[in-house]
This record gives structure tokens, C-alpha cells and sequence, in this order.
């Protein structure tokens, strides 16, 4: 059990909405199978777990679509695992039957760079098409990630810092969220905490901006 894990579950324990979870990491759906989630993931009125292993990239947004209209929680787990998904797709389509296939060193180094490019483009792709929807108006839609420990530093730092320049471009988190959230396990303590910072320059209640960033400990 990881402690995104344990944000998740606290997520969907604490909202009243049901909740889908897009499942590209595969984590949910093998630890489900298992027993290890909390009783309401086994509830007929709890989360869904939606495994987008072998569909088309159609279903997995028809899916998505279906929930907003539904105006239900959205948890994309994760943007990692959404980058695999799209790799994996485009590694499956440039399969041949040739038995044999001779490629350059350099060659194949320049179709693994066009290949991260399109990557980065069909994930960007999807959650530009996701955000822009109409029916987002009042459905939480989280997205999980994980980034090294420097640069979740670097980017609370921005966030917090409320005299930044607010039409500074900066990384695709802070042009799609309102809000994020930071995982910290105390080892001393035993405990997991996340801090969560609003982004100034989406989250429309201004007012409340100054009472964050806040700490809290999941139990």
C-alpha cells in the first residue's frame, strides 16, 4: 500500500459523490482483486475502477465523457501511467511481421525522440479535450503524478509565492490545475501528510487563496 494509495481511498471515503478511477497504473485494479483497498471499494454504490489496458483511446474518453454528465469524481491515476498507455499504443502500431528488421544506433535514438514527442502530444491531447469540457462545470477531476522531490518543491515555491508572475508560462500542472496536493510520509512519526496549494491564477474563489497552503495528516 502506497501513500497515494491512502490519498485516494481518504478521497473517495471523504466525498459524497461516487467516483470513477482511470486505472493506468493498474495499481487499483490488482489491489482490489486482492482485498487490500477499504470496504467501500467493494460496496455496490462505491468507486468504479476502470481498466483502460487493451481499449481504444475513443472508449477510454466516451468513458470519461459518460462520468461528467453523470457529474461524478474523476481520478486519472496517473499521468505516468497515461504516458505508458500511449507508448504502448504507438509501439504496438509500429509492429511488422518482418522476421528480421535492421535499424541504425542514431535512427533508432531519432524514432525514440519523435516517439516521446507524440507521447507528450496524445496525453496532452486527452486532458486538453478533458478540461475543456462544458461538463466539468462542478465535477472534481483529479490527476496523479509522480515528479522528483526538487521539482514538487520548486513548484509549491511558485505557487505559493502570490506576487509570481501569473501569465508566466509554467509546467502543464499549473496550467491545468486548480489546485495540488503533495505527499510527505514523516518517518520519525509514522504518518502520512499532504500539503495542499491553490494555484492563484485557476482557482476562482480568490478569497480563499490566503488560507492555503494547508497540511493535513491521513490517518
Amino acid at each position: 500500500m502506497t501513500g497515494k494509495t491512502a490519498f485516494i481511498e481518504k478521497i473517495v471515503a471523504d466525498f459524497e459523490k461516487k467516483a470513477l478511477i482511470v486505472d493506468f497504473d493498474t495499481q487499483f485494479t490488482a489491489l482490489k482483486a486482492n482485498g487490500y483497498l477499504s470496504a467501500i471499494f467493494y460496496e455496490s454504490n462505491g468507486p468504479e475502477i476502470f481498466l483502460p489496458d487493451l481499449v481504444f483511446t475513443s472508449e477510454i474518453v466516451d468513458k470519461i465523457l459518460h462520468t461528467l454528465k453523470l457529474n461524478e469524481t474523476i481520478i486519472l491515476d496517473s499521468l505516468n501511467g497515461l504516458m505508458d498507455y500511449f507508448n504502448s499504443k504507438l509501439i504496438r502500431g509500429k509492429k511488422t511481421f518482418s522476421n528480421t528488421e535492421t535499424l541504425k544506433i542514431k535512427r533508432i535514438e531519432s524514432n525514440y525522440r519523435r516517439g516521446n514527442n507524440s507521447i507528450g502530444h496524445l496525453t496532452l491531447f486527452l486532458l486538453k479535450m478533458l478540461f475543456a469540457s462544458p461538463l466539468i462545470d462542478r465535477v472534481s477531476i483529479i490527476l496523479t503524478s509522480y515528479i522528483p522531490q526538487q521539482s514538487a518543491e520548486g513548484l509549491g515555491i511558485r505557487l505559493i509565492n502570490l506576487e509570481r508572475n501569473l501569465f508566466a508560462s509554467g509546467t502543464h500542472f499549473e496550467r491545468l490545475s486548480q489546485s495540488i496536493a503533495v505527499l510527505r510520509y514523516d518517518h520519525d512519526k509514522k504518518r502520512l501528510f499532504y500539503t495542499r496549494i491553490l494555484n492563484t491564477r485557476n482557482f476562482p474563489e480568490k478569497s480563499r487563496v490566503l488560507d492555503y497552503p494547508k497540511t493535513f495528516q491521513l490517518k
